[in-house]
């Protein structure tokens, strides 16, 4: 059994100090990613602001195109 042989190599307090160790860094690691994500949906956001007023500002640009084309049609 895989158990055995794990026991076998190392005493319980090795054991429990190697996944105290291992969970430091993955609570670390965890950490790391938090701040990368947060940092990520802030850009994101950003982008994506700036991507609808662009888009309020050209559909507003076309409307203004279609209703001098109309009055333009009407005079013809």
């Amino acid at each position: 059994m895989d158990l055995n042989k794990f026991n076998a190599r190392y005493t319980g307090q090795e054991i429990i100090e190697k996944l105290q160790n291992d969970n430091k860094y993955l609570r670390e690691v965890l950490t790391e990613e938090k701040i990368k994500t947060r940092g990520n949906m802030k850009a994101l956001n950003k982008s994506l602001s700036e991507f609808k007023e662009e888009n309020i500002y050209l559909f507003n640009q076309l409307e203004e195109y279609k209703r001098k084309f109309n009055e333009i049609k009407k005079k013809s």
